[in-house]
């Protein structure tokens, strides 16, 4: 038997064209690569079960799409159609076999790693013959083709795949129809030769970048015509039928990326508004914040001047600090550089003194009467004595909903009530001139 090589086989303007748009198109999918694992996914639960029933329907498999979708997921067989099934079970197996085969493994084309896809694609259904060669004589049923004596098989298979191992400047296309015929015109099998030969032609597609191409069932005899020609030389009609059938795979790609970009792009759209307007809002809750804060210390520090005024034995000052920037205010909300000093209350009592240290940090408002400030990170304003001296109240301020929450911790309680600043200012006050009583 002779056997054609690629770089010996002359094409017309049309394949030439047709390989092309096929390059160019593989071209644009990648550029939209690495495609999301969703997509991928989706893509591929669609093509499985497409290319199997197309691949069994040329060979006379009269499952419909349905069915042999079924199959693939489920693994259970119909007990009516049992040959039918066990070919699309087989054929599923065998496809996710190649599918995990990388690019650069040229491994896959020896003749033993043949010999096991096509144990895959018999088992159970013809065991004496499965995973190999044929020794015997056979006819293609309406051909033309008489495929070589069975003593030669092994040697023309070798070299087929020895070709197909080999780097080259062939188009993808050209080399993926190429190893579809010569499979057929070997016929290296007695059974599964057209499954097979399918196989192996979306393999050399996939490793050269292009996609897989299934012959739909109406197509059969223009497939089978178009295969007679290649055995005489002409392989331009093999070439536009696959080359056509590649390019409809194409589109799933294409569609899938540009609908993933779509996507994409809004999602990011939807995230770049909404994290605008929340960045909009928490400047706007800090401003109310700051302006809260502001007022507590001014209050702190009326009460603190009425208090001195009244009195020769008792002196109560307010030492202010900076109030916290924006950038420091949401660090302090998410529990970062916590304790940034606001104001400090120096109170003295003949001899007896107190510093209470007003305090930014993270903490929970957890009895605001709103639901969910209860569960947002929210700066409050703690106050700290400086000593052990008893102290009745120890004062954590909150701002909630442009007003005051004060916690207040009592025999191990937490208490909370919406006062004003002056009121959170006299009842500390109070409650620390008092813990200096002698």
């Amino acid at each position: 038997m002779e056997l054609f090589l690629p770089d010996q086989i002359a094409l017309d303007r049309v394949s030439k064209a047709l390989m092309s748009a096929i390059d160019e198109t593989a071209r644009r999918v990648k550029e939209h690569r690495p495609l999301s694992p969703d997509v991928i996914r989706r893509i591929q639960d669609d093509l499985l079960p497409e290319r199997v029933q197309k691949s069994n329907a040329v060979e006379g498999n009269t499952l419909d799409l349905r069915e042999t979708k079924m199959i693939l997921e489920t693994g259970h067989l119909i007990a009516s159609k049992r040959r039918e099934a066990l070919e699309a079970r087989n054929l599923g197996e065998a496809v996710r076999a190649l599918s995990d085969v990388g690019a650069d493994d040229m491994s896959i084309h020896t003749r033993e790693r043949l010999l096991d896809v096509h144990r895959m694609v018999l088992r159970d259904i013809n065991a004496e013959w499965a995973g190999r060669f044929r020794e015997h004589a056979v006819k293609i049923g309406g051909a033309k083709w008489k495929p070589p004596n069975h003593g030669v098989l092994p040697a023309l298979v070798d070299r087929m795949l020895e070709r197909l191992a080999q780097e080259g400047d062939e188009s993808p296309l050209l080399m993926g129809v190429w190893a579809h015929w010569a499979f057929a015109a070997i016929h290296p099998f007695s059974d599964g030769n057209g499954r097979t030969a399918r196989l192996w032609q979306d393999l050399v597609f996939y490793q050269r970048g292009l996609t897989c191409a299934s012959i739909h069932a109406e197509e059969r005899c223009l497939y089978f015509e178009a295969l007679q020609h290649a055995d005489d030389g002409d392989f331009n009609p093999l070439v536009q039928l696959i080359g056509q059938r590649t390019l409809n795979t194409f589109d799933l790609y294409e569609k899938a990326a540009q609908e993933d970009v779509a996507i994409t792009q809004w999602a990011r759209k939807l995230v770049g508004d909404v994290d605008e307007s929340a960045l909009l809002e928490r400047n706007l809750e800090y401003q109310r914040w700051v302006r809260r804060m502001e007022q507590l210390r001014e209050a702190f520090h009326m009460c603190a001047t009425r208090v001195s005024k009244a009195s020769d034995a008792i002196d109560v000052r307010v030492v202010t600090a900076t109030t916290p920037n924006y950038d420091a205010y949401e660090r302090d909300r998410l529990g970062f550089d916590a304790g940034a000093k606001f104001f400090e209350l120096h109170i003295r009592r003949a001899s007896m003194r107190i510093v209470v240290f007003a305090q930014f940090e993270s903490g929970r408002c957890a009895g605001s009467g709103d639901e969910d400030a209860r569960s947002e990170e929210r700066v409050l304003l703690r106050m700290r004595p400086n000593h052990k001296r008893q102290v009745t109240q120890l004062v954590s301020v909150f701002v909630v909903d442009d007003a005051f929450v004060r916690e207040s911790l009592r025999a191990g309680r937490s208490e909370y009530d919406r006062p004003s600043a002056t009121q959170i200012a006299m009842d500390c006050i109070e409650d620390l001139v008092r813990a200096l009583e002698p």
